[in-house]
């Protein structure tokens, strides 16, 4: 589905006017660390889990370089620091994560600083209601021929998972389909988009040993509400040349046995808590006409 992906970046950059080899400052007191939690159950928590190893490993490494940069024994700043020396080498090592403030304490003492910054992934990870209604909207009128597939995850280039898979039994074509009830930063959802569109693609190659000859497309299933409509108005170019083929081409293959159009956008209408595929994009819309 919608993956978002959250980076902790130690910054590890020297203050002005910090004697680095002075570490008599930090105060003497206990300090806890959390350790790694229970083996991941869920996607988000998979996720997660990864991310926070490779954030422990980072930090861990940024931290012992600028320890050993300044000349500081693992010893003595484990100890200025109120911790133990296996405390501080467990997190130096990746396998313990620091709290926040054992974290300032540590930079403190090394003259450096610690920074954070969210980097864009593949998507998110969690999706409303709304999405969920439009796939099954989806399913509900799509034709035998489409043998759907849901939360597909991929993971090379990229990580996420797509919402659902159309593989149509009768041809050569593989859909990825996304839903959306909203469009917010339209040039990064393309970019997600094909970018999990073509890890998609290249998992069906490794599978296959290269010799897959099915074509991966994607399908774009759209809310039709004033601010959708707006924002594919707006960027009419951009988005007709992500999704040039016709809606009513693409919903005429999904219900029946028409050949598949190519990338393209299918509008769908939520009213009163119903999700309805439209066979053409809304009045006033020219791209997928």
């Amino acid at each position: 589905m919608l993956a978002a992906r959250a980076d902790v970046r130690a910054a590890l950059v020297p203050r002005e006017g910090t004697d680095t080899g002075d570490v008599s400052q930090c105060r003497h007191r206990p300090i806890m660390t959390t350790r790694p939690r229970q083996p991941p159950r869920t996607t988000i928590d998979r996720v997660a889990a990864r991310h926070a190893r490779e954030i422990r490993g980072r930090l861990g490494s940024e931290l012992r370089t600028a320890r050993e940069d300044a000349g500081i024994s693992l010893s003595r700043l484990a100890g200025t620091c109120g911790m133990s020396k296996g405390q501080l080498h467990r997190i130096e090592a990746g396998t313990s994560q620091p709290g926040w403030e054992v974290l300032a304490r540590l930079c403190a003492a090394l003259g450096r600083r610690v920074g954070l910054t969210l980097y864009p992934d593949s998507g998110p990870l969690v999706r409303d209601h709304i999405s969920a209604a439009m796939v099954e909207a989806l399913l509900k009128v799509r034709h035998e021929r489409w043998r759907p597939r849901l939360e597909v995850a991929v993971y090379r280039p990229v990580r996420g998972s797509i919402d659902l898979v159309l593989e149509d039994i009768a041809d050569v074509h593989v859909v990825a389909c996304e839903a959306r009830s909203d469009l917010w930063r339209i040039e990064q959802e393309l970019r997600w988009f094909r970018a999990k569109t073509d890890a998609l693609a290249a998992a069906r190659e490794g599978e296959t040993g290269g010799r897959s000859n099915r074509q991966v497309d994607r399908l774009l299933l759209l809310r039709s509400t004033q601010r959708t409509r707006a924002i594919v108005s707006q960027y009419r170019d951009l988005i007709e040349a992500a999704y040039p083929a016709s809606a009513q081409d693409a919903h005429a293959s999904l219900v029946g046995d028409a050949p598949w159009p190519g990338d393209a956008i299918i509008w769908c209408r939520f009213e009163a808590g119903q999700a309805t595929i439209l066979d053409r994009p809304p009045r006033g819309i020219t791209v997928g006409r």
